[in-house]
């Protein structure tokens, strides 16, 4: 897959918006992060970078201004809390009962050995209260075993 070239200059041709008004088309614009989308047929949301009729880049996200920041030292600190939890008992040994706890939280598609699409979910257990600036989310996968995410939260604390 080749990367987006953020310096293209951006697309002023009607290609995209026509598109994302035609019900027949699977293109989508999200209007609160001002993107373009691909819709897939499992409910997947592919990102445009660049419209495909004139080649120029996309508008600029909005994502970034609608998040908290998370810093480097905030990162470290959560990372140092969380480094020896190997198992769903050690989370909640460590936090108790988590804020929500998902079953099919989290989902990877990869293709498997014969090429075919493989969609895999993880539990998902998420800690609202661990810090001010980020959500921790604790994936669980085979044996109860859990690594730990970070999402941002919203800056409007919705």
């Amino acid at each position: 897959m080749r990367m987006p070239d953020f310096n293209a200059p951006e697309c002023d041709c009607p290609y995209l918006e026509s598109l994302s008004k035609d019900p027949a088309a699977p293109v989508e614009f999200d209007v609160t992060f001002n993107e373009y989308h691909i819709l897939g047929t499992n409910g997947s949301r592919h990102m445009v970078y660049h419209c495909p009729f004139c080649g120029g880049r996309a508008p600029k996200s909005r994502r970034h201004e609608l998040f908290t920041p998370i810093a480097h030292a905030e990162r470290e600190r959560l990372k140092d809390l969380t480094r020896n939890l190997k198992t769903v008992t050690d989370v909640t040994n460590a936090f108790g009962p988590p804020d929500s706890d998902n079953p099919a939280g989290y989902s990877v598609t990869k293709e498997d050995d014969t090429g075919r699409p493989r969609t895999t979910h993880y539990r998902a257990l998420t800690y609202k209260g661990l810090s001010a600036v980020a959500d921790v989310e604790f994936l669980v996968g085979v044996n109860d075993q859990v690594w730990f995410t970070l999402m941002p939260k919203s800056i409007d604390g919705a």
